[in-house]
């Protein structure tokens, strides 16, 4: 049976944002994010007063790492069901 990843497919997760450095939204040299655009749909500001941005809820992060994590945060235990994806807020990639 063939091994499936999500690469090369696109995902939109609407939501409250992505936060594009987060480690397990990284591509596989870890140094750039799988993150190509994002945007908060709550409608509340993409900062706070201590400087966090874009995602200051943090669920929009969450769903696109149950879709795309790649599991570096976990040493691999812990994959989106596909970790090749390239993510967006209007659109996850590789």
């Amino acid at each position: 049976m063939p091994e499936y990843n999500g690469a090369g497919i696109g995902v939109a997760v609407i939501d409250s944002g992505i936060n594009d450095s987060h480690p397990d939204l990284q591509d596989s040299t870890e140094s750039n994010s799988r993150v190509v655009y994002r945007q908060d749909f709550t409608g509340t500001a993409n900062s706070n007063s201590s400087g966090a941005m874009y995602d200051l809820y943090g669920h929009g992060t969450h769903v696109a790492g149950i879709i795309g994590g790649n599991g570096y945060l976990s040493g691999g235990n812990y994959v989106g069901v596909a970790p090749g994806v390239i993510c967006s807020t209007s659109a996850c990639s590789i």
